[in-house]
């Protein structure tokens, strides 16, 4: 975050102070993503494959809308402005993160329950 940033995250945006220090903005966004992942695991191990494809077409979809208006407003919203382009890659590297994740999951291949197979291994006993 630049020094103009800084400073009107003390005096008018306190709400993101935390975004001051770089590895506490890190773990919020990483616990965002890990919350996501962990919906969308739960999504694609327990809804039918065309229910979950379809709602990580739809993450997809919100995670493409997020990275353009992220973009927009760092470009259009004079205050934002002033955040360095670190701050600014950081942003849209959550978007593709989450693009990354739904991807994953749209294209893996559902498994059904593991089994555990009896082994013909005769040292194992």
């Amino acid at each position: 975050m630049s020094w103009i940033g800084r400073v009107g995250v003390n005096l008018m945006y306190s709400d993101y102070t935390f975004l001051k220090v770089w590895w506490q903005g890190a773990i919020a966004i990483f616990v965002i993503l890990m919350a996501l992942t962990t919906i969308q695991y739960l999504v694609h191990r327990y809804l039918p494959v065309r229910t979950s494809r379809f709602i990580h077409g739809i993450a997809i979809f919100i995670a493409i809308f997020g990275l353009y208006y992220t973009y927009h407003d760092f470009q259009n919203y004079y205050a934002h402005r002033w955040l360095k382009e670190k701050f600014h890659l950081g942003a849209y590297l959550f978007w593709i993160g989450w693009m990354i994740i739904s991807f994953f999951y749209l294209y893996s291949k559902k498994s059904d329950n593991p089994t555990i197979s009896d082994s013909t291994d005769p040292t194992i006993e």
